[in-house]
C-alpha cells in the first residue's frame, strides 16, 4: 500500500469518537498491517482502569479504518490480541489490508461530519426504516449485535446511567477526572480536536457560571 493511502487510513481513525475526545491510543506499521495500541499516558484512569473505555475507543478507530479502507478500495481483516497475549490489553489488534473488487464510500462521507457535541437533535423514536439501515451497518462484524431496549428495559438503563453520572459529582476521583478533561482555556463557542470544549457540553445558559465553578471540589461540595 503506498504511503498516500496509509496516511488516508490512519487519519479515518484520528476522526474516529473516543471517551472525552481523548484519544488513547497510538499506532504502528508494518508493510500493509496497521497496528493499534492503547496509550497509557492517555488511558487507564479510575473510570479506565481495565482499559474499557480505551477498548471502546479503539473499536471506533478501527471501524472508521476499515470504512476507509473499503472506501480507498482496500478490504481490511482484523485480528485480535496479534500477539497471542490475551490477557495484556495495551496491544489489542492489528489491521491487515490487501485490495479489494469493490469500494464503498457511502459510510466514508459521514467519518469527517461526526463531531463531539453532547446536544441531542433528534425527538420521537426511530422508525422503523433507520433501525433497519443501523441494524445493516452491523452484518459481518464478528462478535457483534445490534440490541434494540423495549420502554422496561430504557428505564432501567436510563437509571442506571444517572447513577453513574451522578458519581462525578459525588466522588472526588471521578470529579476530578470529569473536569480534567475539560478545556477550560476555550470559550462556550470554540471547538477542540482534544478533550472537550465546554462549547460541547450543552450546558444551559444560566447554569454556565455554576459548571465552571463546580470544577472545584470544595466548591463542588459546598453545591
Amino acid at each position: 500500500m503506498k504511503t498516500k493511502i496509509i496516511n488516508q487510513i490512519i487519519k479515518a481513525g484520528i476522526a474516529a469518537p473516543s471517551a472525552d475526545n481523548s484519544q488513547p491510543w497510538q499506532y504502528s506499521q508494518t508493510g500493509n498491517i496497521i497496528h493499534l495500541y492503547i496509550d497509557k499516558t492517555r488511558a487507564g484512569k479510575i473510570s479506565d482502569t481495565r482499559y474499557l473505555l480505551s477498548d471502546i475507543a479503539l473499536g471506533c478507530v478501527a471501524e472508521n479504518m476499515l470504512i476507509q479502507g473499503r472506501h480507498l478500495g482496500f478490504e481490511g481483516k482484523v485480528q485480535y490480541f496479534p500477539n497471542d497475549e490475551a490477557t495484556s490489553p495495551l496491544f489489542p489488534l492489528s489491521i491487515t489490508f490487501k485490495k479489494a473488487e469493490t469500494t464503498e464510500s457511502i459510510s466514508a462521507n459521514a467519518i469527517y461530519a461526526r463531531k463531539t457535541d453532547r446536544s441531542f437533535p433528534w425527538k420521537g423514536p426511530v422508525d422503523k426504516d433507520a433501525k433497519q439501515r443501523i441494524q445493516a451497518e452491523t452484518f459481518g462484524i464478528d462478535g457483534v449485535n445490534l440490541h434494540w431496549l423495549n420502554k422496561k428495559q430504557r428505564k432501567i438503563a436510563c437509571k442506571a446511567l444517572f447513577l453513574a453520572e451522578s458519581l462525578r459529582f459525588s466522588n472526588k476521583k471521578f470529579h476530578q477526572e470529569l473536569f480534567s478533561s475539560i478545556d477550560f482555556n476555550l470559550n462556550w463557542k470554540q471547538s477542540s480536536t482534544e478533550h472537550l470544549a465546554p462549547a460541547a457540553l450543552n450546558i444551559e445558559f444560566f447554569a454556565k457560571p455554576i459548571f465552571k465553578a463546580a470544577r472545584n471540589w470544595k466548591t463542588m461540595k459546598i453545591l
